[in-house]
């Protein structure tokens, strides 16, 4: 949900629509500057790019919609290019929409390419004061702010301690006990074909309005607050498998991290907001840890390695056989996932 209630690649100049939490439609016409990701894309396999550019048609144009990069390739006798030349990822940077400084990290860099390759971000204020360590600092610096909480998800990709339990429609499942951690965690590994790039597997992953379309435990998901590139909170209200077990919600915040190989990981974890008081009918359940590592496949740009893993405490009166079975089912998700796209 998010946000992570948060879904990068149309490389061929034609025109994309793309809906990412709640917000006004944006079209985009582009062409996404050479990004790291485009360039890990052709080693792969070699495309031949062309020149366009980007154009955000909105009611009230701004210059925070400026491309990444200027583009290197202006004719001699054009126009007098712009002063102001920023990328998505530093217009979004700042509360005001002014830009920060430093933007061109390798973060920021992978981040306009997935804008270029499709992905609109929309802004979701909300009520709550946004986090201090998401205000007037770089993609870069923000990511490096949670080493820690992106380094716990890594570790949970290694295969130390976990337990093969099945594998169910290409999906292999895994479960292992922490000690000092009451209930399981499981782990989920499977392979998908997006041939619309890694841009519209995010475009499904994180976006929490649309869940309900290919998970049908899914009652209703909604973005609470979104301040892209940095995090997002989202609110689900999950189906109960058996009439004698009460319906689930969660609160969720995820942020993101690029990797070296053009992957991605998203974190996710519970959290409490102002905006989703608990409500009697639902049990409040929470995610301690866990998300999503995404690697493209070496072979192909559009074929990724999707790990889906964490630590889910379902709340409530249920016997630890029940959450158990439970946690081994979490990772069936990926199969709901893979048949969507």
């Amino acid at each position: 949900r998010h946000a992570a209630g948060g879904a990068m690649g149309n490389t061929c100049g034609c025109e994309t629509r793309v809906l990412v939490g709640q917000g006004q439609e944006l079209e985009v016409k582009e062409k996404a500057p050479r990004s790291p990701m485009l360039e890990l894309e052709e080693k792969r396999a070699p495309l031949k790019l062309q020149d366009n550019a980007l154009v955000a048609d909105a009611a009230e144009p701004s210059p925070a919609n400026t491309s990444a990069a200027e583009d290197n390739a202006l004719d001699a006798d054009a126009a007098e290019p712009s002063p102001a030349s920023t990328s998505a990822a530093e217009v979004l940077s700042s509360p005001e929409g002014s830009p920060t400084a430093s933007p061109e990290g390798f973060q920021a860099r992978m981040f306009d390419g997935l804008v270029g390759s499709g992905l609109v971000p929309m802004p979701v204020p909300g009520k709550l004061a946004r986090h201090p360590s998401s205000e007037r600092v770089t993609l870069d610096e923000y990511a490096a702010r949670h080493d820690d909480e992106f380094k716990r998800i890594l570790a949970l990709e290694q295969p130390d301690g976990w337990e093969f339990k099945r594998e169910e429609q290409d999906v292999r499942v895994f479960t292992k006990h922490v000690r000092g951690v009451p209930h399981m965690y499981f782990k989920a590994v499977t392979e998908v074909h997006v041939e619309r790039g890694l841009a519209h597997l995010l475009s499904v992953l994180l976006n929490p309005e649309g869940r309900t379309e290919w998970d049908d435990m899914c009652e209703s998901g909604r973005t609470v607050q979104y301040f892209p590139p940095f995090y997002k909170v989202s609110h689900f209200r999950m189906r109960s498998p058996f009439a004698a077990i009460s319906p689930r919600e969660l609160v969720l915040e995820g942020r993101f991290r690029f990797e070296e190989d053009g992957g991605l990981i998203i974190s996710i974890r519970s959290i409490e907001h102002v905006e989703v008081p608990e409500c009697s009918e639902y049990v409040r359940a929470k995610i301690s840890e866990g998300g999503y590592i995404i690697r493209p496949k070496a072979e192909s740009s559009h074929v990724f390695t999707i790990t889906w893993t964490g630590c889910v405490d379902p709340s409530g009166w249920l016997p630890t056989r029940i959450t158990n079975l439970a946690a081994s089912k979490q990772g069936m998700t990926l199969a709901k996932v893979k048949s969507f796209l």
